[in-house]
């Protein structure tokens, strides 16, 4: 393998000094060195411009220059090219002097051999690749930090700029110049991030990041300050917080309507509802009944849509508040068929719980499980004109699985894709067949996620449809509180339980006196004050409170004065209201301290069963109520 000579431009005009220096390199090997002799440092200068060189060997007294003014031209002429100064003088000063100026090495005539003169050509070569290199990564490193769009300032340990990037010149808004050997100005807290204000040329403020760290600059100990302009990113902050700020008071506007709304529209409707059923019931005239239905059950059309919006604003609101707690599905499930199998008797359908229904216990809130339970099961009832619809339950090691079975139409499959969709029904406009908003099975499937849970569907038409929910079941730890108990009503009327109901509408105060009367001794106030009074001389065996009252004293007043009163303290009292939104109930009746709840507009069989109840679970206990003195709140 043929080995490259390494050139070596030898500047000497003494021929003697000449020859030893070539003699010597001969003796290592003529191979590995190529050598070119100039006498003067013209001629040198002429032969760096032609050809390329790996080594200069200098003597510091030429015909045309003496000293270190030979060594000033060369160096000036190609730094790139190692020199080793070759001198009849051994002086110290002016070896340091010579190698301050770009030498690597020093020969002294006469006072060297043929291994020393190798050492010292060989060990110059290799430092001056080891300068290149660094002087390469010192070259990049500045680069990198003059076109970095961050600032860079390099401040030694008395506080003073040794180093500043053009940035950090835009981003303090001060010149270089100015900066260097100054005092940097800001305090210097290592590892740690600071925030800087500093003042624009045209008055305006920037925001700085500051970023201090220690290193070692020029072989000192000083501080690396890394600055960033974050004035976007702050402008930004402030405006995503001004947009949370307006967002969550749209927000609170949107639930103050709904809530105004959902008040405004489901009073009126108690009294429709309630008188008109009432109507069906004891109108004689067969025409006259039928009127009553119409007006009932477009009531309850309406009922049907505020809710569905109350409910879905809420789940997208993310406001419903879940509260979990083992519960055997069972009784909730016959307690729904028990409110459902009217609407299932009027179209004639069987309506059912499958005899193997499995006692499962699941974990979830018991308020979403019957608004799933009351969405599924009620659907399939709307949708079904003619079979059956049965209830199934039951389990695997992890899940409980409801499944709701109809015998209705199926549902085509090019719309199983958005049978979840809201405002979505498979039968819309003039070809309509169903009432309805098409908010049902979005509602429920929202509902059935915030429990952890799956809804599926497996349909096909002329057959009928199949949901099923999968939950979370947990292990059955022995018996559980029953969702619901039959109330024992009174016998007669010298046992019928007094009542104090609080209503300041009064056309809702004369659909409750005809209802309650029968079942009731019945005492009805208009406003808070009046309750009060009453109470202050008369105990009742339940009250019946509007959360809306109108007057200086509330609800929550009356519910305060109950807790807190010796003689009252035991009563149920029942919460009636027309806001009505998703989570009331578990707070009226968890955290106030309710006994019952119940939202208008509301049946006969809602007010009487809900009324009996609370007494029912006074007396024996399957929810035991807090005594202590109800929060003061305002009433919503």
């Amino acid at each position: 393998m043929k080995t490259t000579r390494l050139a070596i431009l030898l500047v000497e005009d003494n021929p003697a000094d000449s020859r030893i220096i070539r003699e010597f390199l001969q003796e290592i090997g003529s191979s590995f060195w190529a050598i070119t002799p100039m006498p003067t440092l013209a001629e040198a200068l002429a032969s760096l411009k032609q050809r390329r060189f790996d080594l200069i060997v200098l003597d510091l007294t030429l015909p045309d220059a003496e000293g270190l003014e030979g060594l000033q031209q060369i160096t000036a002429a190609r730094p790139d090219i190692p020199i080793v100064v070759h001198s009849g003088l051994d002086d110290r000063d002016l070896i340091i002097e010579a190698v301050k100026h770009g030498a690597q090495d020093y020969l002294v005539k006469g006072q060297y051999d043929t291994l020393l003169l190798e050492r010292v050509l060989r060990y110059a070569m290799e430092r001056q690749q080891t300068l290149r290199e660094v002087q390469e990564s010192e070259m990049q490193l500045r680069a990198l930090f003059e076109q970095t769009s961050d600032g860079i300032v390099i401040v030694e340990r008395n506080g003073h700029v040794l180093f500043a990037n053009p940035a950090a010149e835009r981003l303090l808004n001060t010149p270089t110049e100015d900066l260097m050997e100054t005092p940097f100005g800001f305090p210097l807290v290592v590892d740690e991030t600071t925030e800087l204000d500093i003042a624009g040329p045209q008055g305006q403020s920037a925001t700085v990041e500051m970023r201090v760290t220690p290193i070692s600059w020029k072989r000192q100990e000083a501080y690396l300050a890394a600055l960033r302009d974050i004035t976007a990113h702050r402008q930004l902050q402030e405006q995503l917080i001004a947009a949370k700020e307006n967002a969550e008071a749209l927000a609170r506007l949107k639930s103050s309507f709904l809530a105004s709304m959902s008040h405004e529209l489901r009073t009126p409707l108690t009294g429709i509802m309630g008188f008109a059923d009432t109507l069906i019931h004891e109108v004689a005239n067969a025409q006259h009944r039928k009127f009553a239905g119409i007006i009932k059950e477009a009531g309850e059309r309406l009922l049907a849509t505020i809710n569905s919006v109350l409910d879905l604003s809420q789940l997208e609101a993310g406001t419903i508040k879940v509260k979990k707690k083992p519960i055997r599905l069972k009784p909730l499930v016959q307690e729904t068929l028990v409110l459902l199998d009217p609407l299932a008797k009027q179209k004639g359908l069987m309506l059912s719980l499958a005899p193997h229904a499995s006692d499962a216990v699941v974990h979830g809130d018991y308020i979403l499980l019957q608004r799933i339970l009351n969405n599924l099961i009620g659907n399939a009832i709307k949708f079904t004109d003619r079979g059956s619809v049965i209830v199934e339950i039951d389990t695997d090691d992890t899940h409980m699985h409801l499944r709701v079975i109809d015998s209705g139409p199926g549902i085509d499959p090019s719309f199983m894709p958005h049978l979840f969709e809201q405002f979505t029904q498979e039968n819309s406009g003039l070809r309509r067949s169903h009432p309805g908003s098409g908010l049902g099975l979005a509602i429920t499937k929202k509902l059935v996620a915030l429990l952890n849970g799956a809804i599926s569907v497996v349909s096909e038409i002329g057959v009928g449809s199949t949901f099923t929910v999968s939950l979370p079941s947990v292990q059955d730890t022995g018996p559980l509180k029953m969702v619901s108990r039959q109330p024992q009503r009174p016998s007669s009327p010298q046992d019928h339980p007094r009542l104090l109901a609080a209503e300041d509408r009064e056309e809702t105060r004369a659909w409750f006196k005809y209802i309650l009367n029968p079942h009731f001794n019945v005492t009805l106030v208009a406003d808070a004050e009046t309750a009060l009074d009453l109470l202050q001389s008369h105990t009742f065996d339940v009250l019946l409170l509007d959360l809306q009252l109108a007057g200086p004293q509330t609800a929550l007043d009356l519910l305060a004065f109950v807790r807190t009163t010796p003689a009252h303290r035991e009563t149920p009292i029942v919460a009636v209201t027309a806001l009505g939104l998703p989570g009331d109930q578990s707070s009226y009746l968890e955290q106030l301290g309710f006994d019952g709840y119940l939202r208008k507009p509301l049946t006969a069989d809602q007010l009487l069963h809900t009324l009996h109840k609370a007494i029912e679970d006074r007396r024996t206990g399957p929810f035991p109520r807090s005594t202590r003195p109800a929060r003061r709140q305002t009433a919503p």
